[in-house]
Protein backbone atom coordinates (compact mmCIF):
# COMPACT_ATOMS: atom_id res chain seq x y z
CA UNK A 1 0.00 0.00 0.00
CA UNK A 2 2.83 2.43 0.89
CA UNK A 3 4.69 1.71 -2.58
CA UNK A 4 1.16 2.57 -4.23
CA UNK A 5 1.27 6.06 -2.15
CA UNK A 6 4.72 6.44 -3.77
CA UNK A 7 3.88 5.93 -7.21
CA UNK A 8 0.39 7.96 -7.16
CA UNK A 9 2.84 10.70 -5.35
CA UNK A 10 5.13 10.79 -7.70
CA UNK A 11 2.66 10.91 -10.74
CA UNK A 12 1.08 13.64 -9.45
CA UNK A 13 3.96 15.47 -8.86
CA UNK A 14 5.09 15.00 -12.40
CA UNK A 15 1.82 16.27 -13.84
CA UNK A 16 1.80 19.01 -11.61
CA UNK A 17 5.04 20.08 -12.48
CA UNK A 18 4.59 20.42 -16.41
CA UNK A 19 1.65 21.88 -16.06
CA UNK A 20 2.97 24.88 -14.37
CA UNK A 21 6.65 24.60 -16.22
CA UNK A 22 7.98 27.49 -18.20
CA UNK A 23 8.04 25.31 -21.42
CA UNK A 24 4.35 24.65 -21.45
CA UNK A 25 2.99 27.78 -19.71
CA UNK A 26 3.16 30.61 -20.94
CA UNK A 27 4.33 34.01 -19.08
CA UNK A 28 1.30 35.90 -19.40
CA UNK A 29 -1.22 32.82 -18.73
CA UNK A 30 -2.24 32.93 -15.12
CA UNK A 31 -3.50 29.45 -12.89
CA UNK A 32 -5.56 30.27 -10.34
CA UNK A 33 -7.04 26.82 -9.42
CA UNK A 34 -5.62 23.33 -9.72
CA UNK A 35 -7.36 19.69 -9.23
CA UNK A 36 -6.02 16.22 -9.75
CA UNK A 37 -8.50 13.56 -8.80
CA UNK A 38 -8.05 10.02 -10.32
CA UNK A 39 -6.85 10.59 -13.68
CA UNK A 40 -8.37 13.84 -14.18
CA UNK A 41 -6.76 17.22 -13.90
CA UNK A 42 -8.81 20.39 -14.25
CA UNK A 43 -6.43 23.44 -14.39
CA UNK A 44 -8.14 27.01 -14.48
CA UNK A 45 -7.05 30.71 -14.58
CA UNK A 46 -6.41 33.94 -16.48
CA UNK A 47 -5.14 34.98 -19.95
CA UNK A 48 -4.97 38.41 -21.59
CA UNK A 49 -6.75 36.30 -24.90
CA UNK A 50 -7.86 33.18 -26.50
CA UNK A 51 -4.47 32.72 -28.18
CA UNK A 52 -2.12 32.24 -25.01
CA UNK A 53 -4.86 29.73 -24.28
CA UNK A 54 -4.56 27.39 -26.92
CA UNK A 55 -0.94 27.72 -27.29
CA UNK A 56 -1.00 26.46 -23.58
CA UNK A 57 -3.21 23.25 -24.38
CA UNK A 58 -1.34 22.67 -27.49
CA UNK A 59 2.29 22.77 -25.20
CA UNK A 60 0.39 20.41 -22.99
CA UNK A 61 -0.88 18.30 -25.48
CA UNK A 62 2.37 17.91 -27.40
CA UNK A 63 4.35 16.72 -23.87
CA UNK A 64 2.53 13.46 -24.59
CA UNK A 65 1.51 13.28 -21.05
CA UNK A 66 -2.06 13.13 -21.59
CA UNK A 67 -4.29 11.32 -23.56
CA UNK A 68 -6.59 14.11 -23.93
CA UNK A 69 -6.35 17.85 -23.43
CA UNK A 70 -10.02 19.82 -23.79
CA UNK A 71 -10.69 23.92 -23.12
CA UNK A 72 -13.67 23.17 -21.00
CA UNK A 73 -14.65 26.53 -20.74
CA UNK A 74 -13.19 29.97 -21.93
CA UNK A 75 -15.01 32.77 -21.31
CA UNK A 76 -13.79 36.82 -22.46
CA UNK A 77 -14.15 38.84 -19.63
CA UNK A 78 -13.17 43.12 -19.23
CA UNK A 79 -9.90 41.71 -17.91
CA UNK A 80 -9.02 39.16 -19.95
CA UNK A 81 -10.39 35.66 -20.78
CA UNK A 82 -10.98 33.14 -17.82
CA UNK A 83 -10.25 29.09 -18.76
CA UNK A 84 -10.34 25.74 -18.14
CA UNK A 85 -8.63 22.69 -18.87
CA UNK A 86 -9.79 19.17 -18.37
CA UNK A 87 -6.18 17.35 -18.75
CA UNK A 88 -7.15 13.25 -19.11
CA UNK A 89 -3.99 11.12 -18.03
CA UNK A 90 -2.71 8.53 -19.33
CA UNK A 91 -3.06 5.37 -17.75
Amino acid sequence: MFNNFGRQREIVNGDLQLVISDATLPGTVELNNINHASAELAVGGMSPSETEVLTYADALRDSGMFSQVIVSNIEETEDGVIFTLLLITKE
